[in-house]
């Protein structure tokens, strides 16, 4: 038989399967776009459920505070005949105040708030009546709004209230003493109604003060706005209508720079303090010189000049001796008058505040240090505080006393880091080193914030994408075949 019909034979095989080729398994799994319910359970839900927590968060502490900020809701929670509102409305008042510029503006607000300062008053006057007659302690002496109102009172940008202020200092400062078994100087010591009413009120006046300077930074409108407003109520006639008028007289005087005329409140104000500068309490003596300091009229003055003095001493104490307590006030009247940059500044009193060994000396005590450390670095700090106030308000003003210099350097060095920060910002200050510091804004620092993140971000891309690619791949021929 030929073998012409016989179809070769291949001798290893090789060739059938390289004719055939067998099936291949797959190398990765199928790639899908996600899905809507996928992108439900990665995002929407955990969305919902952040959204649903943080409003219910959001309705529970806007349960706790007051809804709203306005002032005829203080003044209908202040006036409320239950305590709980009316002490959580008080405090309230307290932390909103001294941050919203808006409400501080409010003439009304603040004359009705005045009235119902007055009104505590005489509620907290008649209570101590009754409570005589009737031989009741406790209601003499349940606590009253009378006791948050004047720190309220004196925020404000016009100063209605400075008659009443001076005249709770005047009915009381004569009465100031320090309760029965409250301990000793040293200890510390709780002081009377009378003496939390005058020292709570002095310092009312010397924040009244301040404010009354950041009146002055405004713009022209706003001042023209605030005098329009007081006069307006001036003359409607009603009781507040005098505190208006006294306000917007005095205020007229000091923004218009009229010296031409005298100020009742001023007047008043002279009248209340010169009690205070006389009285037994060291304290109360201290406060005064704060509320002088930020009250720039000349009338003023004097009565720092007889707290440099302080004769005679003061014989409620804090201190622990009369000596130590002269000498506290005599620096609070140094600071004082530095700070209005009068021209009888007691130089020599400032030079021993910024000499630590000088201060160490005053402050001398039986102690393992040898002298009161907490007092000296309080002592230093409100020096450096205030010169920094000064020197920023009137640059050069330093470099006109060449003694204060080298005591700031000095500081800086000092073992006390608050001391040296305070010091170092004084001499960092252009108008002291005579060098321009170097500022950085804030748009500039946001876009360096920016740039910094794309970076970033850019990089882990980039390492990403490098790592992918890099990594070693599966290719079909290294995958079994299927025999």
């Amino acid at each position: 038989m030929s073998d012409a019909g016989q179809e070769p034979v291949a001798g290893d095989g090789q060739g059938s399967e390289n004719a055939l080729p067998q099936p291949q398994e797959p190398s990765l799994p199928p790639v899908e776009p996600p899905s809507a319910r996928l992108i439900a359970q990665l995002f929407l839900i955990p969305g919902l459920v952040v959204a649903v927590l943080v409003g219910v968060v959001w309705l529970f502490f806007g349960w706790l505070a007051p809804g709203s900020y306005e002032p005829q809701d203080f003044l209908k929670g202040l006036r409320s005949q239950h305590d709980p509102v009316r002490w959580r409305t008080a405090q309230d008042l307290a932390q909103i105040l001294p941050r919203k510029q808006e409400l501080r503006l409010n003439v009304d607000f603040a004359l009705q708030l005045t009235a119902l300062l007055e009104e505590e008053l005489e509620r907290e006057r008649s209570s101590a009546a009754r409570a005589s007659e009737n031989d009741d302690k406790s209601a003499a002496s349940a606590p009253h709004l009378a006791e948050f109102l004047p720190a309220a009172v004196g925020h404000f940008h016009v100063p209605v209230a400075a008659p009443v202020l001076c005249r709770i200092v005047r009915d009381h400062v004569r009465g100031i003493e320090y309760l029965p078994g409250s301990g000793d100087a040293s200890s510390g010591r709780v002081v009377n109604v009378s003496g939390l009413r005058v020292r709570n009120s002095l310092v009312a006046l010397a924040t009244l003060g301040s404010r009354l300077e950041e009146l002055e930074q405004l713009s022209g409108e706003v001042q023209e706005d605030v005098l329009a407003t007081l006069q307006k109520f001036a003359e409607r006639g009603d009781p507040q209508s005098r505190y208006a008028r006294l306000a917007w007289e005095y205020l007229k005087r000091r923004l218009h720079a009229d010296t031409s005329r005298g100020s009742d409140v001023i007047n008043e104000l002279r009248e209340t303090l010169s009690l205070v500068v006389s009285c037994e309490d060291e304290m109360s003596r201290k406060y005064a010189c704060l509320a002088l300091a930020n009250w720039p009229e000349p009338e003023l003055e004097p009565l720092l000049l007889d707290l440099l003095r302080s004769d005679p001493a003061p014989t409620l104490l804090e201190s622990v001796s009369p000596a130590r307590a002269v000498l506290e006030i005599q620096y609070n009247a140094a600071l004082a008058l530095l700070r209005r940059r009068s021209a009888r500044i007691p130089w020599r009193l400032i030079e021993e505040l910024l000499d630590e060994n000088a201060l160490k000396k005053s402050y001398y005590e039986d102690s393992p240090q040898g002298y009161n450390a907490a007092a000296v670095s309080m002592a230093q700090l409100a020096a450096l505080r205030t010169l920094y106030d000064v020197e920023r308000k009137n640059p050069g003003f330093i470099l006109q006393h060449p003694t204060i210099k080298p005591l700031l350097e000095q500081l800086q060095y000092s073992g006390n880091p608050a001391v040296q920060v305070e010091a170092r910002r004084i001499l960092g200050t252009e108008s002291v080193s005579g060098k321009s510091p170097r500022r950085i804004s804030r748009e500039v620092l946001l876009l360096v914030g920016v740039g910094l993140g794309v970076v970033i971000l850019l990089t882990v891309a980039v390492l990403a994408r490098w790592k992918r690619h890099s990594s070693p791949g599966v290719s079909p021929a290294d995958l079994p075949n299927s025999r």
